[in-house]
């Protein structure tokens, strides 16, 4: 059997590149396989309840899953069409699908490659064919993938849908989707017309958490301060996970100072614990990491700022409390106003 060329030829139509700006998280949950195929199967492939884990394998025709199954491909090649009607869950990443790929109705997550940092990472697709998402309700992403064909996606739901990173040969059209699409501030390239909510400049940013001191903008000393002993500012964002935290921090306690960039920022209602790694001081090693949590009191009340951590290594975004050892131990006197927003 003579299988299906996978090499890709730019065409020569005008190139759009839709302009959005944010992060959205990464669809990231795993469900646990009750089958794995890693091999070559010289057929069909239906999938009619379970989790099918497709490792590595080879499916030479169509891959079609049933209502409440789902299907995860890792590393997988489809020689046809992929196929979703109602199913659990689709996650489709490193793979290629010499064929169209189509996932309606799903009720769980729907991830065809990934641009954002989730976990587990799902890397992008070759997809020789059109991909149409229409009518899920757990989220979909769309995201670091080749597509030569057009991408539809109309009607889904649960959360911003995410077209980020992509190479699409054929028309890019998203209608109807609530909350509207976001691109993750990481363009599409687009070698065809973009319609509807996937025009140029419409895929909107999904919400931030944030913790800053007021009011927001350069960091700059004598807003948030404790006469006599220190003097502070920053202004931290992330994915409302604490995925892709960024921001700055500075603070000066004589005759030491020091600032450096945001790693880690976990916001819990008016809470935050938020981290960095120190790239500018004079007392603390440049390098070595720097950890506190800020108490949103709301206006008229105190807030709070913790007594500080200095690990070693500078947290992630993924360290418990982003290192900060003393959340309930604040200090006394803090003037200023330090804003906490939980999204």
């Amino acid at each position: 059997m003579k299988r299906p060329s996978l090499r890709l030829g730019l065409g020569v139509l005008l190139t759009v590149v839709l302009a959005g700006i944010a992060v959205q998280p990464a669809l990231s949950d795993t469900p646990t396989c009750t089958q794995t195929v890693t091999g070559f199967v010289p057929g069909a492939l239906g999938i009619g309840a379970g989790v099918t884990c497709i490792n590595g394998g080879t499916v030479a025709g169509p891959v079609t899953v049933s209502a409440g199954a789902a299907v995860i491909l890792t590393g997988a090649t489809i020689y046809g069409p992929l196929t979703a009607t109602g199913a659990a869950q689709v996650a489709v990443c490193d793979s290629t699908i010499a064929g169209p790929v189509s996932v309606s109705g799903s009720s769980g997550s729907v991830r065809i490659g990934s641009a954002a940092d989730g976990s587990p990472a799902c890397g992008g697709n070759t997809i020789l064919g059109p991909v149409n998402l229409t009518g899920n309700s757990g989220g979909a992403e769309l995201g670091a993938n080749t597509v030569a064909g057009g991408v539809t996606l109309t009607g889904n739901s649960g959360r911003p849908e995410v077209v980020a990173a992509n190479t699409i040969e054929g028309p890019l059209s998203c209608a109807a989707n609530n909350p509207n699409p976001t691109d993750n501030g990481q363009l599409n390239t687009v070698h065809g017309p973009a319609s509807g909510q996937c025009v140029p400049g419409s895929l909107v940013p999904p919400p931030m958490d944030r913790a800053f001191c007021a009011p927001a903008g350069p960091l700059t000393f004598g807003q948030c301060f404790i006469p006599g002993r220190l003097d502070l500012d920053f202004d931290a964002s992330s994915g409302p996970l604490g995925q892709n935290p960024t921001g700055t921090f500075l603070f000066e306690s004589l005759p030491a100072h020091w600032g450096g960039n945001i790693t880690c920022l976990q916001v819990t209602g008016n809470v935050a614990s938020i981290g960095g790694v120190i790239t500018d001081s004079i007392g603390p090693p440049v390098g070595s990491g720097f950890s506190f949590t800020v108490t949103d009191n709301g206006p008229g009340a105190p807030d709070a700022l913790s007594f500080f951590t200095f690990p070693q290594s500078p947290p992630t975004a993924d360290t418990p409390d982003c290192g900060s050892m003393f959340a309930n131990f604040p200090r006394q006197g803090l003037i200023g106003d330090m804003v906490v927003e939980d999204q």
